[in-house]
């Protein structure tokens, strides 16, 4: 961000919606769950799942994700991730790799003002690090986790550092990125990013420190980790990208030298302060954790000759590992050979009926990707009679409204099957008042429909964030020209997944499946949607057939206003 030629107040603004109020990183509970079901496995280690949610010291909800192996030992070791300040807990899964298979917990979530928590601001560390300790508490009390180390990234750095220095029971903190001080940092952003002539930087300083104070009820003089990480005993590794133009390396390098405790500094080559972290900074951050923890002793000798390999430890990176040391890349994610389903999915599949069939499969997909247990089915009817069908080229047309923010409407179909494979084809749509996506999952059903696996989890094909109001009718549609290409509009707003390069037997007839999913309490349902269904001559999708209706139980119905 580099700004020029604007009043004192417009600078003041600028840099107060940097501070506390940066871009919301939105995403959908299927993003959520992603390839990481309730039950997969990892560089040979099964692992479980657990979203889950708590409260902080302020009454609002922190939405959290729990990562841990499945046989664990007497003592429990977790790394509780904290993300920066535009991001998510989303950004910590891929430390999956690093962690599980060293038989190490990892919990991610989302701090206050960010992701699917609530709050309208984020505040750099000041409120976060109380976010941080009602996380590890729970961990403690709840989870029985006798050993906690924290990794941050930024904001979520400069969140360790001022809790570390309250809890000496840590194992360790790794800090990437971290600013020494924010009033500093401020300083340098006002010098370098919005160019600001040297004289105006006191009023402009003043002004954006008493429209926080006022904003957000928190003093940016008091968010400066230099002023306590001399109270901070607990071994640390800072981490810091040789490129960060934003926060400039020097900030680490300051608190490793202020820092009371055992510390350590990296530079990460031709690394800026977003870059994607290489894998051989991961796994020196793994590293880190198992010898702070004291570890070794719960961890596989070819996993840890991969970490200390800088290699993620995986099955394979272990076994060219203890085969030969040598590189090599980094294997994709393990899954189950199996996972077991209901009967009543079961019975569901195995139904001669193909409607009842894809109804089954379309279930079995959903408990597999974890996003929409809980949530309530809501029934596809047409005309008052069977859901609605439509051949290829498809057109679903209707009304939409949602009550509150935290309601997910998706609507899922089987587009076809792989040949050779028979894997069934299986795509998301799902809406909320703030995302739309578009997902994909190749499903197989194993054993007489007993159990089933997917070998890539739920692929993300495209993600938008909206505005869309509440408590209002829109318009939606929804378009399938092809077996593989997917639109949809909402409101005006359109998302496509482009043409996938999967090469399906399409089925003869879509059938659209819909759930909802809502949080807890929330009093508000969606109102009825009406949706209609066509089979145009052409993939843009331009005729109205037949009408069909889409119910759900509702305690009010949402007038278009």
């Amino acid at each position: 961000m580099v700004v020029e030629c604007l009043s004192t107040s417009e600078y003041i603004f600028a840099i107060w919606k940097l501070i506390i109020r940066p871009p919301r990183r939105r995403y959908t509970r299927l993003e959520l769950s992603g390839p990481y079901p309730s039950r997969f496995r990892v560089g040979g280690v099964v692992s479980i799942r657990n979203d889950f949610i708590i409260h902080n010291s302020r009454g609002l909800s922190l939405s959290c994700t729990l990562f841990e192996p499945e046989q664990s030992s007497s003592e429990k070791a977790c790394v509780v991730y904290c993300h920066g300040n535009a991001s998510c807990r989303l950004d910590g899964f891929e430390r999956i790799h690093a962690l599980l298979p060293l038989n190490i917990a990892l919990c991610c979530f989302d701090f206050a003002g960010s992701g699917m928590s609530e709050g309208d601001h984020v505040s750099l560390g000041y409120y976060e690090r109380d976010d941080l300790s009602a996380v590890v508490d729970h961990l403690r009390e709840r989870c029985g986790f006798s050993r906690v180390g924290l990794w941050g990234t930024s904001m979520g750095a400069v969140t360790t550092l001022l809790h570390a220095a309250r809890d000496p029971t840590l194992a360790g903190v790794v800090a990437d990125s971290p600013f020494s001080d924010l009033w500093g940092l401020i300083q340098e952003i006002c010098s370098s990013k919005v160019r600001l002539p040297h004289m105006a930087w006191n009023p402009v300083l003043q002004g954006i420190r008493m429209m926080i104070q006022k904003e957000a009820n928190f003093d940016i003089c008091e968010v400066s980790p230099i002023a306590h990480v001399d109270s901070c005993f607990v071994p640390a590794l800072f981490l810091h990208g040789a490129q960060d133009d934003f926060v400039l390396p020097h900030h680490s390098e300051d608190l490793k030298k202020a820092y009371q405790g055992e510390a350590t500094y990296i530079v990460m080559p031709d690394t800026d302060h977003n870059s994607a972290r290489r894998e051989k900074f991961l796994a020196r951050s793994a590293l880190f954790f198992v010898r702070a923890f004291r570890w070794e002793q719960f961890v596989d000798p070819a996993a840890m000759t991969a970490i200390m390999d800088g290699l993620f430890p995986t099955m394979t990176n272990q076994q060219k590992c203890m085969q030969a040391r040598v590189d090599c890349r980094l294997a994709a994610l393990g899954h189950l050979p199996q996972t077991a389903v209901s009967s009543e999915i079961c019975n569901m599949v195995l139904s001669a009926d193909t409607s009842e069939c894809h109804r089954g499969v379309l279930m079995a997909a959903a408990e597999l990707s974890y996003a929409y247990r809980g949530s309530e089915i809501l029934a596809l009817e047409q005309n008052g009679n069977a859901a609605p069908r439509s051949k290829l080229p498809a057109l679903f047309k209707g009304k939409l409204c949602f009550g509150s923010e935290d309601t997910e409407l998706s609507f899922s179909w089987v587009a076809g099957k792989v040949p050779r494979s028979g894997e069934y084809c299986i795509f998301f749509v799902v809406i909320s008042p703030r995302v739309l996506s578009l997902s994909r999952m190749l499903l197989k059903i194993k054993s007489s429909a007993k159990s089933y696996t997917t070998e890539r989890g739920v692929e993300l094909l495209s993600i938008e964030e909206v505005q869309l109001p509440l408590r209002k009718q829109l318009d939606f549609e929804l378009r399938i020209p092809t077996a593989s290409l997917v639109e949809v509009v909402v409101d005006g707003n359109f998302l496509g997944s482009g043409e996938t390069s999967a090469k399906l037997e399409p089925q003869k007839l879509i059938e659209p499946f819909c759930w909802c999913w809502r949080a807890a309490g929330d009093s508000v349902l969606d109102a009825r949607l009406s949706v209609d269904t066509t089979a145009p001559e052409s993939p843009q999708c331009h005729n109205r057939n037949s009408g069909s209706s889409l119910k759900g139980a509702t305690q009010q119905d949402c007038q278009e206003r």
